[in-house]
C-alpha cells in the first residue's frame, strides 16, 4: 500500500513565495509539486495573486482558465479551486517565474505576453496560453529571447 504524505499549509501556497529564478519544468521534484497543487486545488486568492502578478484582467484570466467571470466570481477568497483552473493556474505561475528571469520588470514582461511578435507570426503570446503546447511555445520563446536568439 502507498503511503501517503500530507503537505504543509506553505507548500500549498507555493505561488505565493517570492519570485525567484526560473527553474526547468523538466526537474521531477518541481514537477511533482506541481502535480500535487493541482490535484489538491489552490485557493482562489493564490490565482487572483497569479493574475495581479501578470497583470491580466478578470476577463483575460478566465478566458484562460476556461471558465466563465460569472463562474469565477462565486468562488469565494479561500475556496479551492478544481484540477484545470488549478493546473492551468499553476502553467501560468510557473511560466511568470519564467518571464521575470527573462525581462527586468512584472510589467516588462505582462507587456510582452500583450504585444504581437513577429517570432510568433504577428501573435500575441497571450493567445497562446490557452492550451499545453501553447505554454511550451511561449517557455520556448522566453529561451531564446534569455540567449540572445531571435527568431
Amino acid at each position: 500500500m502507498a503511503k501517503k504524505y500530507k503537505l504543509a499549509e506553505q507548500d500549498l501556497l507555493f505561488v505565493e513565495e517570492s519570485d525567484i529564478a526560473f527553474q526547468s519544468i523538466y526537474t521531477p521534484d518541481h514537477s511533482s509539486r506541481y502535480h500535487e497543487k493541482s490535484v489538491l486545488g489552490i485557493e482562489k486568492k493564490s490565482v487572483e495573486l497569479i493574475m495581479k502578478k501578470l497583470q491580466l484582467t478578470f476577463k483575460e484570466m478566465s478566458d484562460l482558465l476556461h471558465i466563465s467571470e460569472r463562474t469565477y466570481h462565486r468562488y469565494k477568497s479561500t475556496d479551492k479551486m478544481d484540477l484545470s483552473v488549478s493546473e492551468k493556474s499553476l502553467q501560468l505561475d510557473e511560466l511568470y517565474r519564467h518571464g521575470r528571469s527573462v525581462f527586468d520588470t512584472d510589467s516588462d514582461f505582462a507587456s510582452w505576453l500583450k504585444l504581437p511578435s513577429p517570432a510568433l507570426n504577428g501573435k500575441a503570446p497571450i493567445s497562446f496560453l490557452t492550451t499545453s503546447f501553447g505554454f511550451n511555445m511561449i517557455h520556448d520563446e522566453l529561451g531564446r529571447i534569455q540567449h540572445g536568439i531571435f527568431s
